[in-house]
């Protein structure tokens, strides 16, 4: 995965000037919850590449994203939180308890979050 990940850095950095701060933090045993400060859609994708420099992290995804079949297989094996997409029809009602429950289960197992302002919501 980091192979991948590095891949898509550097495709990235093409594009994107990149400044890393305060990468000590990520460092620690504790869990953490990441959110990105701004809503282009390719935030979290910057961040996911960037922090997984340091440690493991699961994303939060939309349903959309995670029901393309390549994409699917990859955000299995990152384990993933899949959230369901209000925006497009979705009928969960619940998606803040889904939300919820995935973040909170992921961050309990001493997983770090990294969620995407609009997954879902």
């Amino acid at each position: 995965m980091r192979i991948l990940s590095s891949i898509l850095r550097f495709f990235l950095s093409l594009r994107y000037s990149i400044d890393i701060q305060g990468t000590d933090l990520l460092k620690g045993k504790q869990a953490k919850f990441i959110l990105p400060n701004h809503q282009a859609t390719v935030d979290p994708q910057i961040m996911f590449t960037q922090i997984l420099r340091f440690c493991r992290v699961v994303p939060v995804v939309s349903e959309q994203y995670y029901q393309i079949p390549v994409l699917k297989n990859i955000f299995k094996i990152l384990g993933a939180v899949s959230v369901s997409d209000l925006s497009a029809g979705s009928r969960d009602q619940d998606v803040l308890k889904s939300v919820a429950a995935g973040v909170g289960k992921a961050l309990k197992d001493g997983k770090n979050v990294l969620l995407d302002c609009r997954a879902g919501l």
